[in-house]
């Protein structure tokens, strides 16, 4: 993750390692868009520029947040995630495997769509397992209605 901030750039130190799936490139833009696929978190453990300008760095992996059934109470970001999904077709088809059972799958994909800060992410993202990451997104549903 990245800020680009004029006032604040910050290359932030978690991560996903990804796969690119599929890309594609439209004559005359210069944007690529890209469907990638996340393998596992990790955490930047130093960096580097060259003089070329690129930024490159030395990672350890870090632990998948372990699976972890929803409770009654947490059913909500299911639900919610359910209709988001159903609302949006294309962010529907970005997950082969979907797990609406598991609060972890349930946090992540939270976390990745929602328009949160990049420290607030960063922050829960550090964390050995979701439940930080429930409480947080579960207030943010409560405090919004």
């Amino acid at each position: 993750m990245f800020s680009n901030k004029s006032s604040h750039k910050k290359l932030y130190h978690i991560g996903t390692r990804v796969t690119i799936e599929d890309f594609n490139h439209q004559p005359n833009n210069p944007l690529i868009s890209l469907n990638i696929y996340g393998q596992e978190p990790f955490k930047i453990a130093t960096i580097e520029q060259g003089s070329d300008d690129i930024i490159w760095g030395k990672c350890q992996q870090l632990p998948r947040w372990p699976q972890q059934e929803i409770t009654t109470e947490q059913q909500l970001l299911s639900t919610r995630l359910q209709v988001m999904f159903n609302k949006y077709p294309d962010l529907d088809k970005l997950h082969h495997q979907q797990e609406f059972d598991n609060l972890s799958w349930l946090c992540q994909r939270w976390l990745e769509i929602l328009p949160l800060p990049t420290q607030e992410k960063q922050t829960l993202l550090n964390h050995p397992d979701c439940l930080h990451a429930c409480d947080y997104l579960m207030s943010k549903i409560y405090t919004q209605h």
